[in-house]
């Protein structure tokens, strides 16, 4: 049995529960229509999966879970990122002044969640002048509006698609270089 969790800003139809969907740029959306326009056409920029589209991208991955850790840096190596990984916050807040990565993707439900990371992230900010984008995920969908919150740059559920939240990596390290 399927839950109404939302609407899809872009096509206007009902995300069930299970579906991929996720928040990109304030806007809760399934995953095809992130990677379609609203002609149906495959966006250029972010529809297509290839072995170099993170090509010199460093993501930290923050998930108490190996299962999730591994299979997220299976995709984002893929995609050719350099990964590095951390099994808590604790760790993830120790490796962002260590390895500077281009984006951070966190599960927000671990203990000391994602919320403590980001302010680990804008008191990095404030004293580098270096600010890096984060991605929040988690299997609690009701967390979108802390993700949101807390500053997290976009919002992809669980479960996911390892590749589609590459494609998320890839719009979240687009921002301005980082020094």
């Amino acid at each position: 049995m399927h839950t109404l969790t939302d609407t899809c800003n872009v096509c206007g139809q009902t995300i069930l529960a299970g579906e991929g969907a996720g928040l990109v740029d304030a806007q809760v959306m399934h995953f095809s229509c992130f990677a379609h326009d609203r002609r149906g056409q495959p966006r250029r920029a972010a529809s297509s999966i290839s072995r170099d589209m993170l090509m010199g991208v460093h993501v930290l991955i923050v998930d108490d879970n190996v299962t999730t850790r591994e299979m997220l840096r299976a995709a984002m190596e893929y995609c050719g990122a350099f990964v590095t990984l951390a099994s808590s916050v604790a760790e993830g807040k120790a490796i962002i002044r260590d390895v500077r990565p281009r984006v951070i993707v966190s599960d927000i439900s671990m203990p000391n969640d994602g919320s403590e990371l980001m302010q680990a992230l804008r008191a990095f900010a404030i004293e580098t002048g270096r600010k890096i984008p984060a991605v929040a995920i988690t299997a609690a969908r009701e967390r979108r509006e802390d993700a949101k919150e807390a500053g997290f740059a976009a919002f992809v559920a669980k479960p996911l698609d390892a590749f589609v939240l590459a494609l998320v990596v890839k719009l979240a390290a687009k921002g301005p270089p980082v020094q």
